[in-house]
């Protein structure tokens, strides 16, 4: 197992443990030990919770809330999600995967930006071929 399933796995565990009792649905993604959680919360206290627990585990990077924040903002765009990966690296959001069209990568790019603590944004974002 690579160091980031083992970072997602230990993230997921310590989220089922430390938060059975909310019924949260969190899922977990890590790519170079930079972690993105994804899912639904009841409120804020949760939400900041569960980072928290990802934070506190060994081998993370401490982007974490701020790729968090690109996710919330880019869900109000209500993008497609899975489709996309996001990493930060000292205030340095980089995007990649893949959209449906240029105007839901452009909306992406523009959410990023928008974040708090978001020096610069990198755009890798490519638009699925339609078959």
């Amino acid at each position: 197992m690579n160091k980031d399933k083992i970072i997602e796995k230990n993230i997921r565990e310590k989220l089922e443990k430390e938060m059975v009792s909310y019924g949260v649905d969190i899922n977990v993604r890590c790519i170079n030990g930079h972690v993105t959680l994804y899912g639904i919360v009841d409120n804020l206290s949760e939400k900041n919770h569960a980072q928290k627990i990802a934070e506190s585990v060994e081998g993370v990077e401490k982007d974490v809330s701020l790729v968090n924040l690109v996710v919330q903002k880019l869900s109000r765009y209500d993008l497609s999600l899975p489709d996309l990966v996001i990493t930060a690296n000292n205030g340095t959001v980089t995007l990649s995967g893949y959209v449906n069209n240029l105007k839901e990568k452009e909306l992406a790019n523009e959410a990023a930006q928008s974040v708090n603590g978001v020096k610069k944004v990198i755009n890798h974002i490519k638009i699925r071929e339609k078959s």
